[in-house]
């Protein structure tokens, strides 16, 4: 059975929302509705500790630069979803 603290999801919610605004204002607002949307599924990976800080951080460029996850993100998230 999965635990998922809450609150966490929550605060994340609110900060992917912030950081939508951030995209938008900086000259991203393309890449806003890419960004929410995976972020949306991200987020409760995260919040389970399936997904590191760092995994997140190559998670989030590649959602701001790359169209689509490269096959070696890919990989490394089907490993740790895995």
């Amino acid at each position: 059975m999965v635990t998922l603290n809450w609150n966490w999801v929550v605060n994340i919610t609110g900060i992917c929302t912030l950081t939508a605004y951030f995209l938008e204002i900086n000259g991203f607002d393309n890449r806003v509705t890419v960004f929410m949307e995976r972020m949306e599924n991200i987020a409760v990976h995260v919040a389970d500790n399936k997904i590191d800080k760092e995994l997140l951080l190559e998670i989030i460029q590649s959602i701001i630069y790359e169209y689509d996850y490269s096959e070696e993100l890919k990989l490394k998230l089907y490993q740790a979803l895995s």
